[in-house]
């Protein structure tokens, strides 16, 4: 048998181990995380953002490194509640940062441009202008305790 052969093999199967005990950056949980019911209201300058869709981006606790975001859409009075496997069953405890887009249901496009990239699937343009839209920008945070029923309002201007 080829020693060069066999030590190609050998490496392969360290690079293989490794790389599966390191995954790829997300932590492997062994089934779905615990879940507390969370509830919140997102107003933009004193009145209900019905359809806004709330996210929450873990920095501490299990939720962290795992995929999971508990999001919620406002309805018309602007509350929501938090889902992360099915409907309104909650977040896992830790520290957020949260995230807020609010749709334009009613924006008609005017211009070729805009058309075009509502014809590619482009979402509609955030009534926010995008100033909650990222998590490392977001200055919106949260920190869901084994207690907590719901998030301090989020009020928007």
């Amino acid at each position: 048998m080829n020693t060069r052969h066999c030590g190609l093999c050998r490496t392969f199967v360290a690079v293989l181990a490794i790389s599966t005990t390191l995954g790829c950056g997300r932590k492997e949980s062994s089934g779905p995380l615990r879940l507390i019911p969370v509830k919140g209201m997102v107003t933009v300058k004193g009145r209900a953002a019905l359809g806004a869709i709330v996210t929450l981006y873990a920095v501490s606790g299990p939720a962290v490194g795992t995929g999971v975001y508990p999001h919620g859409i406002a309805d018309e009075t602007g509350q929501f509640a938090l889902t992360t496997y099915t409907a309104d069953d909650g977040a896992p405890v830790g520290e957020y940062q949260i995230t807020v887009v609010w749709p334009d249901s009613e924006f008609q496009p005017k211009t070729v441009e805009q058309i075009d990239a509502v014809m590619s699937g482009d979402d509609p343009p955030d009534k926010l202008g995008g100033r909650y839209g990222n998590p490392k920008q977001s200055r919106l945070t949260a920190e869901i305790l084994e207690n907590t029923t719901e998030l301090p309002d989020l009020e928007l201007r």
